[in-house]
């Protein structure tokens, strides 16, 4: 029993009730079926020429325009679409029809396709290439944090305390420097190399100071600087401006090898005390050397700031 219900959905199978061997003729699907190019008469016209045996009585225009149900024009141009498909050729005299096969013309034509495609693919991506070699590369970020910390290890005074992290009020305080003197954030390194080659030849800092605050923060305050600070400081960086007459350094800049390998085992300290961050035993042994090596730096009069 079959429903009279109109069916949706995906088919199981597909039944046949009939014969199919005599008076059917096998349609390719997608080269003539579905081809959105042919016309239905076109469609028709195709079917009754490969139903044809060679050299069959009913060769004649008039037979195929009688089951096509149409006048001489409308199968004229039935045929003129499938010889601009490429699925007929006629002979000149008008009386030798070939049939070529469709799916081979298909291939063909998904083969050139398939070429064209590829080498506008090609072309796009060797445009993209192009344009993107040609395009200007973008500035590296100006890290104003990390170029205050190198400023300040690379130039700053022996006795004054390196520094690994700057904070937000550091950093802050800084930017008000630089403000306060009218200079860009792209110039913070001769800034703080400035500031430096000031504290190396202040009487002050050098000789009177303690060399336990020593310190970044000392010299340039924490937050919004007082009026005070930003004075000494723009003193520090008028006194150690290259441009200005230079002024001899009361502190000599060099370490000795003892000193050197001092510095050196904070560093190795400072890197095993990142990398065991989740084994406390280790960090805590890693802590105990370090502040052995930095209290041996105080006594020779080096401050070192391990944050």
């Amino acid at each position: 029993m079959t429903s009279s219900k109109v069916p949706s959905g995906r088919m199981h199978e597909i039944k046949f009730d009939f014969e199919t061997a005599n008076g059917w003729v096998k349609m390719p699907l997608d080269a003539v079926m579905y081809n959105e190019r042919l016309t239905g008469q076109a469609r028709q016209l195709w079917a009754w020429l490969v139903s044809k045996d060679r050299n069959h009585g009913e060769l004649s225009w008039s037979h195929a325009e009688f089951k096509l149900h149409c006048g001489p024009s409308a199968r004229r141009r039935s045929l003129q679409v499938l010889v601009e498909e490429g699925f007929v050729s006629v002979s000149k005299d008008g009386r030798v029809i070939t049939m070529h096969d469709p799916e081979l013309l298909l291939q063909k034509k998904r083969k050139e396709q398939k070429k064209f495609i590829g080498e506008e693919e090609n072309q796009v991506e060797l445009k993209l290439e192009l344009d993107k070699k040609q395009a200007p590369q973008p500035e590296p970020e100006f890290d104003l944090s990390q170029n205050i910390i190198d400023a300040w290890n690379e130039c700053k005074p022996l006795s004054f305390a390196k520094m690994r992290v700057l904070s937000a009020k550091q950093k802050q305080s800084v930017e008000a420097h630089l403000k306060n003197l009218g200079l860009p954030k792209t110039e913070v390194t001769q800034f703080i190399c400035s500031v430096c080659r000031g504290l190396a030849a202040s009487e002050f800092w050098v000789k009177t100071v303690n060399t336990q605050t020593r310190t970044f923060k000392a010299v340039f305050g924490y937050g919004s600087p007082t009026d005070v600070k930003m004075k000494n400081v723009e003193d520090l960086y008028n006194d150690g401006d290259p441009s200005a007459e230079p002024k001899e350094p009361l502190e000599k800049q060099e370490y000795t090898p003892e000193q050197k390998a001092l510095l050196e085992e904070i560093e190795v300290h400072n890197y095993e005390i990142d990398m065991n961050y989740n084994r406390e035993e280790q960090k805590q042994r890693s802590i105990r050397y370090r502040d052995e090596a930095v209290a041996k730096l105080k006594a020779m009069g080096i401050n070192v700031e391990v944050g």
